[in-house]
């Protein structure tokens, strides 16, 4: 037997004794009606728990992707300044050295 047949089976408030089950009047309809309100609002508050569970999963993915794409700039901006380094310090090296080649100037040796 379902619970909402259940429910229809008493009435509401229904008096004291025995008897052979409740009537099926007005107080029935009521607590179909209440019955389906409930189930109604459970209904209601699970999609709003799967709800908001989603949008915490989606809002920590967000959050990853953008530690993760942090990171990825933090770490190419450190190889562009290692990189920047690295060319400077090539160019000094260079020009130290070219000049280094220069020959002495032939009144130099007078």
């Amino acid at each position: 037997m379902m619970v909402a047949d259940e429910i229809t089976s008493w009435r509401i408030g229904g008096g004291g004794g025995g008897g052979g089950g409740g009537s099926k009047d007005k107080g029935s309809k009521v607590t179909v009606e209440a019955a389906a309100t409930v189930a109604a609002t459970a209904t209601v508050a699970t999609v709003a728990t799967a709800t908001v569970a989603t949008v915490t999963v989606a809002t920590a993915m967000v959050a990853a992707t953008v530690t993760v794409a942090t990171a990825a700039v933090a770490a190419a901006a450190t190889s562009m300044v290692a990189a920047a380094a690295t060319s400077t310090v090539v160019a000094a090296v260079t020009a130290t050295v070219a000049a280094a080649q220069k020959p002495f100037p032939s009144y130099a040796l007078f």
